[in-house]
């Protein structure tokens, strides 16, 4: 019986992490987002620079540890997406002079701000939000990511991209629950992979 209990753990884990995959890996999605900035051209633009994950949750009460491990250089998710949009990609292990990152800020960025991202070599940036993460628990547990990407361009101290999308996952019963921090850094990458879908490409 309990040998019976145990397959049908594992088939239903497998059926999750499966259609996890199905669900992003085999989607095409329609390059639509939220903002792209017309006169932008990549053309002659060779590097991008990554600052680190910016949590801009409202509630922090859940602890998420290794952003930056989780949404930007986990396998294809992150360090895959990231390294397929053309350029080539230098992280930064810093927000440049700027100590404190809000909402407002990277929405509604003035000249002034862009011009203190990264360092005085950066020219384009590149900055991925945790923007909201949140729970559904019954017969099961489910975890729901929102997260956003914005690219500056130092020259011309602007805004030239931004989008923002969301991810859910889940699994039922108790495997739900004993999964569920291993759920959470799942829908981090799989938001992020998401996210990169709608990234302009260099030319």
């Amino acid at each position: 019986m309990f040998i019976g209990s145990a397959k049908k753990i594992k088939n239903i884990f497998c059926l999750i992490i499966l259609t996890a995959i199905t669900q992003v890996g085999c989607t095409t999605a329609e390059f639509k987002p939220d903002y792209l900035d017309k006169n932008f051209d990549s053309a002659g633009i060779d590097n991008l620079t990554v600052l680190p994950v910016a949590d801009l949750r409202k509630d922090k009460s859940y602890e998420v540890d290794s952003l930056e491990e989780e949404m930007l250089r986990y396998g294809w998710t992150g360090y895959g997406v990231i390294q397929n949009t053309g350029y080539s990609v230098n992280y930064a292990d810093n927000f440049g002079s700027i100590k404190n990152i809000n909402d407002d800020d990277v929405a509604y960025p003035t000249e002034q701000w862009i011009s203190q991202l990264g360092s005085n070599e950066d020219r384009l940036i590149l900055l991925i939000a945790l923007a909201d993460l949140g729970f559904t628990e019954g017969w099961g547990a489910a975890v729901r990511v929102e997260c956003k990407g914005f690219l500056y361009d130092k020259k011309s101290r602007r805004m030239v991209w931004s989008h923002s999308t969301n991810y859910s996952q889940g699994a039922p019963g108790l495997l739900g629950i004993a999964v569920k921090n291993n759920t959470v850094n799942n829908t981090m990458r799989y938001c992020t992979a998401n996210l990169m879908l709608q990234f302009p490409k260099r030319k």
